[in-house]
């Protein structure tokens, strides 16, 4: 059984429950799952492929669940990368995971330093 398989049979009979919640940007079981299909299907058209390393370059936000979730169901292996790690962290670990893909997720108000 795959991961994204457990969120699927975890939902709760009423799908307009509350998933995520950060700060006040929540998302409902309906709409995470709708949007993991989304980006699913965006990563099948010509994405890296089933197994293949994804890093997310992202801030820490529930924007990155649905993401994970999204390669989950696409058969893609989510690889995060923090905006707080030092630049030359972040490459090193890009180059010894061999991303097939990199990806950002832009700063929120709320995530944005300072």
């Amino acid at each position: 059984m795959r991961s994204i398989d457990y969120f699927d049979k975890s939902r709760p009979p009423a799908p307009d429950r509350d998933v995520f919640v950060d700060g006040d940007d929540r998302r409902t079981y309906a709409q995470a799952q709708a949007q993991s299909h989304r980006i699913a299907r965006a990563m099948g058209g010509g994405g890296p492929g089933a197994a293949a390393p994804v890093a997310i370059f992202s801030p820490n936000h529930a924007s990155i669940l649905l993401c994970m979730l999204g390669l989950w169901r696409a058969g893609a292996v989510w690889i995060p990368v923090n905006t707080r790690n030092a630049l030359d962290a972040n490459a090193a670990y890009l180059n010894y995971v061999r991303a097939g893909c990199c990806s950002t997720i832009p700063a929120t108000p709320r995530t944005r330093p300072g």
